[in-house]
């Protein structure tokens, strides 16, 4: 068989085709491949190169220095404290925060916020099972402790794995918050500096996005937009280069309407996934703009990104896909986050 896979591997290279090592863990738990990660399929509408559909742009840096001047990240932390009659007791943490950058130095400018919680599956009404946690025997302790346990689409969450998904979803959202929060009290700051977001507008208030000084990036592609050979076109790009821009078809009524568009900032070479070293950029969308304006902001944001990317965000985990101030965001948060020693001694 090794010989067999030998040969097939070096005919596909002859044929011109791209192959290369997927990353590799080191430990029995990484197989090398994804299986719990679902991919979306939405629509998307081209507002460049409409008619001879998706294309790659070089992008040229004429700027000496990004307009990049505040930087959002969050964090959270969560884990299973102790299983109680097998049901979980879950602690949940999540902090963000706004770096403002003043001569290559970042620092707060006091716009942070954290969230401390316990999660459980709670018996409030009296209709649920008898194996949820009673609220007057929580309350009766003392505790601050959120509701894992409602009924949603008419059933009740019943086993572990369920209670634990409500609480990474509940999270989520609080992180969710948190950094809308923070982001909306930025706009109080009166300044001419664009604002980063690590993660997608969608996630941001209506007053954010209304605002056309902020963009968001989204480093994990779980949503594809287009087809199997316009996204082949995608991870051929090569660094510098970015895509033609267009309008995300929203698919709930909490997305907001964004221009987008994907750029890759570091080459991938023979290790690493298709999706190594691309972003998917948004930032707010304006009727008011004209077609030659957009390009041209789209490529100054592009430019802006680009040059972000020094120095390399690396060892975190996706450096390929992170600039160095939102790492230094991250370690911001995580140096004040409570380790994961502590929240073992909680109990």
């Amino acid at each position: 068989m090794n010989k067999a896979l030998k040969k097939f591997v070096k005919y596909q290279i002859e044929s011109g085709k791209s192959c290369y090592k997927p990353f590799q863990g080191d430990n029995d738990n990484f197989t090398g491949f994804s299986t719990s990660i679902e991919m979306e399929k939405a629509n998307a509408e081209l507002v460049e190169d409409s008619k001879e559909g998706l294309a790659l742009k070089r992008i040229i840096l004429k700027s000496e220095s990004s307009n990049f001047g505040y930087f959002l990240d969050g964090i959270e932390r969560k884990r299973t404290l102790r299983m109680i009659g097998h049901l979980p007791l879950i602690y949940g943490y999540v902090a963000a925060v706004i770096l403002k950058r003043t001569d290559k130095r970042l620092y707060s400018c006091g716009l942070e916020k954290t969230i401390e919680n316990i999660f459980m599956p709670i018996a409030e009404n009296g209709n649920e099972p008898d194996f949820y946690f009673p609220r007057n025997e929580i309350d009766s302790f003392g505790l601050k402790v959120l509701n894992i346990g409602k009924k949603k689409d008419n059933e009740f969450a019943l086993y572990p794995q369920e209670f634990e998904q409500l609480a990474h979803n509940e999270i989520q959202e609080l992180r969710r918050k948190s950094e809308t929060k923070i982001a909306d009290d930025w706009l109080k700051i009166n300044t001419n500096e664009w604002l980063y977001i690590d993660g997608g507008l969608n996630r941001s208030s209506k007053k954010i996005v209304d605002t056309f000084r902020v963009a968001g990036i989204i480093k994990s592609h779980n949503t594809v937009y287009f087809s199997p050979q316009e996204q082949f076109k995608l991870y051929s790009m090569s660094a510098e280069e970015r895509s033609s821009i267009f309008i995300p078809i929203a698919r709930n009524k909490k997305e907001k309407d964004v221009y987008s568009w994907y750029l890759r900032i570091h080459n991938r070479k023979k290790v690493g996934d298709p999706n190594f070293g691309i972003i998917r950029v948004e930032i707010p969308r304006v009727s008011s703009i004209t077609e030659p304006e957009l390009i041209e902001l789209v490529n100054e944001v592009s430019s802006w990104i680009l040059l972000e990317k020094n120095p390399i965000a690396f060892p975190a985990s996706r450096w390929d896909r992170m600039i160095y101030p939102i790492k230094f965001c991250e370690d911001y948060l995580k140096s004040k986050a409570p380790s994961y020693k502590y929240i073992d001694n909680l109990i």
